[in-house]
């Protein structure tokens, strides 16, 4: 069976992603499941808006960003954490995390109070999380979200309809360019690899036209920590020197730290904005 030029022109490798991981585990059945979600995806709407259609593999940048492309990477440890990502590993995942963000609403009330959003994307969202609290307040329509795993999308779908849910890889986003107000990771940037993080970060910067947030467990020097059995899959830095070392057309605005008892896993964040 043949695809029609109309799939190949729409979807992004993000979206050819999760839909070759169904025909790998369903054959002929999910095959034509497949092609019917690619002749119909994506309905009319804030998610059709934003996607971009065409757009080449290396991410845009402004002058003077360092980036490295995906192509210059080590595919085989990227494709290998994002295949655990995609599959039961990262269902356990959001099964352990189901209502991690309960006690989150503060914090996304306050911080939305100070660095006003109109659209914001979570890259890594999960299953909602953060998103949850984030509709509420800019309305579910501007709040998009992006994650490998096909189940925590459909269980984001489930709790949340109206925000936009996609799944596929952070390190091709398949939105336009300063498409969002605030672009954000919470517990995502460590479990990529020195190979991916770079092309991960240019993504973020790319499609966010404003603010830059990312909260993970801080370091001041690269350190990688055994993760639940697996090698190469959590490393803790400073992320907010790597966004400045690398991106000048950022500067720091804010920084702090989230506490287990404020619902979070005793993460720092950085807030960055474009120049």
């Amino acid at each position: 069976m043949r695809f029609s030029k109309r799939p190949a022109q729409i979807l992004t490798p993000s979206i050819r992603h999760c839909l070759s991981n169904l025909v790998r585990a369903g054959g002929a059945k999910w095959q034509r499941a497949a092609v019917a979600a690619a002749l119909s995806w994506p309905a009319p709407g804030p998610m059709t808006e934003a996607l971009t259609v065409t757009r080449p593999r290396t991410s845009r940048r402004r002058k003077g960003d360092a980036v490295t492309s995906e192509r210059q990477a080590g595919p085989s440890e990227v494709e290998r954490l994002e295949q655990l990502w995609a599959g039961d590993f990262g269902r356990r995942y959001a099964d352990r995390n189901a209502d991690a963000g309960s006690t989150r609403q503060p914090f996304w009330s306050s911080f939305l109070a100070s660095h006003p959003a109109e659209r914001v994307l979570e890259v890594g969202c999960n299953a909602g999380a953060n998103l949850q609290w984030i509709a509420q307040i800019v309305g579910p329509g501007n709040v998009y979200g992006l994650d490998v795993s096909g189940d925590a999308i459909n269980e984001l779908h489930a709790r949340l309809p109206s925000v936009n849910a996609i799944c596929g890889v952070a390190r091709d986003l398949p939105f336009r360019d300063a498409w969002f107000d605030l672009c954000f990771t919470a517990g995502v940037l460590i479990h990529q690899p020195e190979e991916s993080l770079p092309a991960v970060m240019a993504e973020i910067v790319r499609v966010s036209r404003q603010y830059v947030l990312c909260g993970e467990y801080y370091s001041p020097e690269v350190m990688e920590v055994d993760y639940r059995g697996q090698t190469g899959a959590l490393f803790k830095r400073d992320f907010g020197r790597v966004y400045l070392e690398n991106f000048p057309s950022l500067k720091m605005v804010d920084e702090g730290f989230l506490g287990r008892d404020e619902g979070w896993d005793d993460i720092t964040w950085w807030l960055l904005e474009k120049r």
